[in-house]
């Protein structure tokens, strides 16, 4: 019992690894244990694909931003694109 404890995630601690899996790499261990709560819960399952494709987005809008030479925030028409998408999406 006490090994279940201490291999399990709660979803706290899931969604924290969600997160920094998008910034760096994770360790074995911690792939292992992430991969073993997203298998039993729907709902960090669904944190992860959302936090990906926010992600994925974000990164897409502002690459496309840098490659028409320009910098800082997102434009009015930009905003109005990622709302799309993440209504559609959701």
């Amino acid at each position: 019992m006490r090994l279940i404890k201490k291999t399990m995630l709660t979803c706290k601690e899931a969604t924290m690894l969600v997160v920094k899996e998008q910034e760096i790499t994770l360790t074995s261990k911690e792939k292992i244990r992430l991969k073993i709560h997203l298998m039993m819960c729907k709902l960090c399952s669904l944190f992860k694909k959302e936090a990906h494709f926010i992600d994925k987005n974000i990164t897409h809008l502002h690459n496309s931003d840098r490659n028409a030479g320009q910098t800082g925030s997102f434009s009015a028409r930009e905003k109005e694109k990622l709302e799309k998408l993440l209504r559609d999406k959701l």
